[in-house]
């Protein structure tokens, strides 16, 4: 991993440090609750501080969580000991996905498919569809390039930014993409577009606009 990559690895390690996205992510749990039962099995790729894994834990479903970060690994691991729940936490690395293929009913990837460039973000995408299950899906999200904090990067290539002081997340790298991009890499990585809708909202007086394409994909 080369040393951008490498400063985004750092600055999410500090953010479970400081104990930030606590709570659940509601469309993820709509995502769950809508299209599995329990016990499925389900990959919370890019757990973090295991928010999601914790909640859906909770509610009896077989949960794997997943981080690159060590620290967002020892985070869950000590919240699920702390309440006697079912989940497997594990390391990776790189674009490797260390579970056995079609082994997962589901996936989710909530905010973590878009720190590399267009190829890498399709090759982990790629890794995810082979631990999916014949018919299993993926919920993900991907930053919209009408996001405002593309002005705050500089363009390192296609869609790739490396972002500025003024960020709050300072030599992070994050890829920003449109609709018919976000369709060529699920296309390519041999998943299914179920539904990709484009969520919205502004703050500071609207002059900031968060923007993102929640998609559900099916192998």
């Amino acid at each position: 991993m080369n040393a951008d990559f490498e400063q985004t690895r750092k600055f999410w390690g500090g953010e479970i440090l400081r104990g930030n996205l606590v709570w659940p992510d509601e469309r993820v749990i709509r995502f769950v609750k809508k299209n599995f039962k329990v016990p499925a099995v389900l990959l919370d790729f890019g757990c973090g501080a295991g928010r999601n894994a914790i909640a859906l834990a909770q509610e009896g479903f077989e949960i794997v969580a997943m981080d690159y970060t060590q620290e967002a690994v020892q985070a869950v691991k000590r919240k699920a000991e702390s309440e006697n729940l079912k989940i497997t936490v594990i390391k990776n690395e790189g674009f490797d996905i260390p579970v056995n293929s079609e082994s997962m009913d589901g996936i989710i990837a909530d905010g973590s498919l878009f720190y590399n460039n267009k190829e890498d973000n399709t090759i982990i995408l790629q890794n995810l569809c082979k631990a999916l299950k014949a018919g299993g899906k993926i919920w993900a999200d991907w930053r919209s390039e009408r996001n405002t904090l593309i002005e705050k990067g500089s363009r390192l290539e296609n869609g790739l930014y490396k972002l500025g002081e003024d960020s709050s997340r300072d030599g992070c790298r994050y890829f920003f993409c449109n609709e018919q991009e976000v369709r060529q890499i699920y296309e390519k990585a041999g998943l299914r577009v179920e539904s990709l809708e484009l969520f919205e909202f502004t703050e500071n007086n609207r002059k900031t606009r968060h923007s993102w394409y929640h998609v559900v994909a099916v192998k």
